[in-house]
């Protein structure tokens, strides 16, 4: 069965991730929404690393309500790496393409991706709910 996702596009947010978080504490029946914005100003990575956030690059943030125990959802980071990367490959032939676990995707030296995993507190292993942050540079290549 196919899952259907609902999408929200933003102007200006100050992350995604945050703006999701808030969306979701509003209603905590949704699920499936993405989120993206044509401009973060407060945007952030892993350990509260600055992602610098550009208009015409992707800003998007994803909610899921999986069923699975936390020790599994560090596999979605790298999951999600692997994808952004195989779809930038079909967008743009001979590229080469390397990845930094958990969450770096690098282009000709350069990160040009990045993912960050945010989950609910859990109660036996089990979560509640994980955000998928990406941030993709790709306005300059």
């Amino acid at each position: 069965m196919k899952k259907k996702y609902n999408l929200i596009n933003l102007k200006t947010v100050k992350s995604t991730n945050l703006e999701l978080k808030k969306l979701f504490s509003l209603n905590k029946s949704i699920n499936n929404l993405c989120l993206s914005a044509s401009n973060q100003t407060n945007g952030y990575g892993r350990r509260n690393n600055k992602w610098f956030s550009y208009n015409g690059n992707v800003h998007l943030s994803i909610l899921l309500k999986p069923k699975c125990k936390i020790n599994k959802v560090n596999q979605l980071s790298f999951m999600t790496s692997i994808s952004i990367g195989n779809t930038l490959k079909k967008i743009k032939n001979n590229i080469n393409i390397k990845y930094k676990w958990p969450n770096d995707i690098i282009l000709n030296k350069k990160k040009v991706a990045g993912v960050i995993i945010e989950t609910s507190s859990f109660v036996n292993r089990n979560i509640k709910w994980v955000i998928i942050g990406i941030g993709l540079n790709i306005k300059k290549y």
